[in-house]
Order: structure tokens, then sequence, then C-alpha cells
């Protein structure tokens, strides 16, 4: 975990998927050494992981609304950029997230 935080500190397209963080002090570190949430982005760990037991680690955390939303959808949406919310021109819909836990 400390050397994928350090490599998504950097200014690159690294995000930080929190599935495998079981630990509520290893998000509050990468937040803490990232200076803030702009690169973390909740991942379920399905099947593997209970998509509860990563939204109870958020709840943890004590994020304020805007960081919780970042999380949640925000990050994803900046870095899947349009896909998110593109129509083709077939007119079907493009990829939609839906914030979990919100």
């Amino acid at each position: 975990w400390r050397a994928a935080i350090d490599l998504a500190h950097r200014p690159s397209n690294l995000f930080l998927d929190l599935s495998g963080a079981l630990n509520p002090d290893k998000i509050a570190f990468a937040i803490h050494q990232m200076s803030g949430v702009r690169k973390l982005v909740f991942g379920s760990g399905a099947p593997g992981t209970d998509p509860a037991a990563i939204l109870a680690l958020l709840d943890d955390l004590e994020l304020n609304a805007d960081e919780r939303q970042k999380i949640l959808a925000g990050n994803a949406q900046r870095l899947f950029g349009e896909a998110v919310t593109a129509t083709s021109d077939a007119g079907s819909e493009g990829i939609r997230l839906t914030p979990m836990g919100s």
C-alpha cells in the first residue's frame, strides 16, 4: 500500500481503489499522504469482500459529504470522463455510475 500511495501521489493517471484496504488506518494514511481523496475510488472487492464492509470503512473515517461523494462516484466520473455519462449515436446509454452508500 505504501508504494502504491507514493506512486499515486505523483502527477499521473494512477488512482487507488479501496477494495483491498480492509483497515481504516490504511485509508486514513493514504488520505494524509496524498493530501486528500482526489485519487481514491470506491471498489467493492466483490465477490471476495462484502461491499458493505468497504462502505463501513468510509463511515469509520468520518469523511465530510464532499469527500465521500468523490470516493464513491466523483473521482471515477473524473477518471472515466465522458464514458461515464456519454450516449452513443445509436441512442443507447453509456456507462452510468451510481454512488453506493449515499
